[in-house]
């Protein structure tokens, strides 16, 4: 639920963010706020992606910044050395079709999906002792 938190309660993402990193939650809420950038455009038919957008720059741009501007350079270097292990260059560098369009979900295709993931939503719910009320907001339940 995060991300349902960040587009409707900016500030208890922030603080719940910063619980994941163990950091305080201004670090996590400027380095969010510093470059809002949206790289798409909407049309009727969906969303399109600028073209040329790599991988790499969907990956990296918010890591990036955090790690440099919150590790020394020794961490810093080893997180790049994670990093380049797992996201190899090849893949990293593996353009993404030009224009390519996001269609959204239609009627049919939303229900589907909530049916499918309805019951185990509230089950999670349970366990992760989530707020029901905000759940069933954000039509998870």
């Amino acid at each position: 639920m995060l991300y349902e938190y960040l587009i409707y309660d900016k500030e208890y993402f922030y603080k719940k963010l910063a619980e994941i990193f163990n950091i305080d939650y201004l670090i996590i809420k400027k380095s969010i706020e510093l470059k809002k950038e949206n790289i798409t455009s909407k049309t009727n038919e969906g969303y399109l992606l600028p073209k040329n957008i790599t991988i790499v720059s969907l990956l990296t741009q918010l890591f990036r910044y955090f790690a440099k501007s919150h590790f020394n350079k020794q961490t810093y270097k080893k997180l790049k050395i994670i990093y380049n292990t797992y996201f190899p260059k090849r893949l990293l560098n593996k353009k993404i079709k030009k224009k390519t369009l996001i269609r959204p979900l239609n009627k049919e295709e939303n229900e589907t999906i909530f049916n499918r993931f309805n019951e185990s939503n509230k089950r999670l719910a349970e366990i992760a002792g989530l707020d029901k009320n905000k759940m069933n907001e954000y039509k998870y339940i």
